[in-house]
């Protein structure tokens, strides 16, 4: 049995270890792990594994997770690391790109290219044996689906690729945080006092538009600000030309020229002081009357009259990272089992500050700035102000009555009785839609958008206020299965009936259930439920646009984006307790169905629901209008 010998004990078990595996293993055999080497070397545990990181070190040993493997001696001596990077032929990140690859000593060879149809190619041809990793700068305006197979088919074949600030479903990507950097424009820009703004940006053609879009609509929701939402400039060429600025700053100065606040994403660094100096020529000083604030790395924004304002993710870091993972994925391509699907990585941006902000004439600063969404949706002087302003915008939303309800007697309302199908309760753990409740919604007579309901429950566990339907994520409430399908006497004339309700785990833009209504057996009409659900990152918000009418509902979780819909509307519920920050809450939906027959009596509403899907309903009361 080998023992070790009195001295240092990490150097003494590397000397032994490398004899006696030479001795023992041949190039390319699999190696005891670190607890077995100790026991068979009778050696500290902590030496053999410093040992083995030594060894690792001088390539003599291999490591893929807990496997361990002697290296073949022509492997031992370690190559440089080689890269293939794809890239714009006038890309300003060039030598951003070979300044990292010299300081981490990687072999870097640059394939240019001055057109998609280039780019594929140069991915084409890097499809063989001696292409160790490559790194790809896609073009910035060419949806993902055209040059995605060619990235792929390198995966498929073992060569790891990095796609760079462009999102895609099928290979690992480095991207800025597109949802972040929007939101710390926007919100600077508000504390600035700034009320009318505008976005300008490309064609919504790849994701990364797409998501600036999606969340610019969502945040003037969230604000009331619907004028500033609709203003969205889209540039006609993905390189900006001088025409885009001009056409930018003439909208500036007739029918946006109440605009104060400007956010610009994607312009090319050529176009920036050209459209400052347009937006001057008309009399338009920056930022005295605009304020400019670009979501990008402009690295000239020092020298530009007045200096940039930016929100941008650090380009050198997310170029750095790539570099290192594309090596380390490199080294593990051998292992199947190592090989990670498609990840994303998402860099945190951050606020550079320059002179083309400024505030408005009317801006009063605030005593105190807080880090909270309050502050962003509301800025003010104090916690009770924010407070009183959203609590006072939640109350607008509710009072917003229906046509038909605006000028409407509470006599004029019956409330149809929901007590024999309720079956979860409200505000208790395991009640409403799921493990979560909804709280601060109590039971009792309510007036939402005009209607009168009566909700149902109690202070008791036992006391349900919710009839929660069947799905594929909730099958029983109450100790009893949930229904598929529920048939409800109404017995009565009405000119519309109006339904208090809610859903979860909505997909997106997808029916889930309805609502069907009788006289005998005479269908009077039918309502499909579908929920807006979120869109997904790739969603071509125009055709999102279109086809989000068919909607209305949605899930209750404020984590989705919510609308008022033509015969549907949201319901704010306030979820938290009464020291804290009032910016949580939640929502329910009403829903307003006309009456075709107004003079013929409904005998009864029928609801179903597909219970296969994931999506769940909970009603929780329903409505006449005689």
């Amino acid at each position: 049995m080998l023992r070790m010998s009195q001295g240092s004990l990490v150097e003494e078990a590397t000397l032994l270890l490398r004899k006696w595996l030479i001795a023992t293993f041949k190039p390319g055999a699999t190696i005891p792990v670190e607890r077995v080497l100790a026991r068979e070397l009778q050696l500290k545990p902590y030496a053999t594994n410093r040992a083995i990181g030594c060894l690792i070190a001088e390539g003599m040993v291999r490591r893929d997770g807990y496997k361990l493997s002697l290296a073949a001696p022509d492997s031992q001596q370690q190559m440089p690391f080689c890269c293939d990077l794809v890239l714009a032929q006038r890309s300003v990140f060039l030598k951003t790109y070979r300044k990292i690859a010299k300081e981490l000593g990687i072999t870097l060879k640059i394939h240019f290219w001055t057109c998609l149809e280039e780019a594929i190619e140069f991915l084409r041809q890097l499809d063989a044996p001696t292409t160790q990793g490559v790194l790809f700068d896609p073009p910035f305006a060419s949806p993902p689906y055209l040059w995605e197979p060619a990235a792929t088919k390198l995966m498929e074949h073992g060569i790891p690729v990095i796609s760079i600030e462009q999102y895609t479903r099928k290979i690992p990507c480095i991207l800025p945080d597109y949802t972040r950097a929007l939101e710390l424009g926007f919100s600077h820009m508000l504390s600035l006092g700034h009320k009318q703004l505008a976005l300008a940006m490309p064609s919504p053609s790849v994701p990364s538009s797409v998501e600036i879009l999606t969340t610019w609509k969502s945040l003037n929701q969230l604000t009331n600000l619907p004028a500033s939402g609709a203003r969205i400039f889209f540039q006609n060429n993905p390189q900006v030309l001088p025409e885009d600025a001009q056409a930018l700053a003439k909208k500036l100065t007739s029918d946006w020229s109440d605009v104060t606040a400007v956010i610009v994403y994607g312009i090319f660094e050529s176009a920036v002081q050209h459209l400052m100096d347009e937006l001057e020529r008309r009399n338009k000083s920056v930022p005295g009357d605009v304020s400019l604030l670009f979501l990008a790395d402009l690295t000239q924004r020092h020298v530009f009259t007045p200096p940039v304002t930016c929100v941008a993710a650090d380009p050198h870091l997310m170029r750095e990272t790539a570099f290192l993972i594309v090596q380390r994925m490199a080294q593990k391509k051998h292992n199947a089992k190592a090989q990670p699907s498609p990840w994303r990585i998402r860099v945190e941006p951050s606020l550079s500050l320059k002179s083309s902000t400024a505030p408005t004439s009317s801006y009063i600063p605030p005593a105190k700035v807080a880090d909270s969404a309050a502050d962003m949706l509301f800025p003010g002087p104090g916690l009770e102000t924010r407070r009183g302003k959203l609590k006072e915008e939640l109350e607008r939303v509710l009072r917003q009555a229906y046509e038909r309800t605006a000028k409407v007697a509470a006599s004029r309302f019956r409330s149809i009785d929901l007590k024999p199908y309720v079956n979860r309760p409200l505000n208790y753990r395991r009640g409403w839609l799921g493990d979560l409740p909804l709280k601060h919604f109590s039971p009792g007579a309510h007036v939402i958008h005009g209607v009168n309901f009566e909700v149902l429950g109690g202070a008791q566990r036992t006391d349900c206020g919710a009839v929660v339907f069947r799905s594929a994520l909730n099958a029983r409430g109450n100790k009893r299965e949930l229904p598929t399908r529920l048939t409800i006497p109404i017995n009565s004339r009405a000119t519309a009936v109006y339904f208090l309700h809610g859903c979860g785990y909505s997909l997106v833009l997808h029916p889930f259930a309805s609502y069907s209504f009788y006289s005998g057996t005479r269908k009077l009409g039918t309502v499909p439920l579908v929920a807006l659900g979120q869109p997904p990152p790739d969603c071509d918000p125009r055709i999102f646009s279109r086809q989000s009418p068919q909607a209305n509902i949605q899930d209750w979780w404020a984590d989705f984006p919510h609308l008022d819909f033509d015969h549907a509307r949201r319901v704010p519920i306030i979820e938290q307790e009464g020291d804290e920050p009032l910016h949580r809450h939640v929502y329910l939906y009403t829903l307003e169905w006309i009456n075709p027959h107004p003079n013929v009596e409904i005998s009864h509403l029928e609801v179903e629901v597909d219970f296969e899907q994931s999506t769940t309903l909970g009603l929780l009361a329903v409505s006449l209008l005689l």
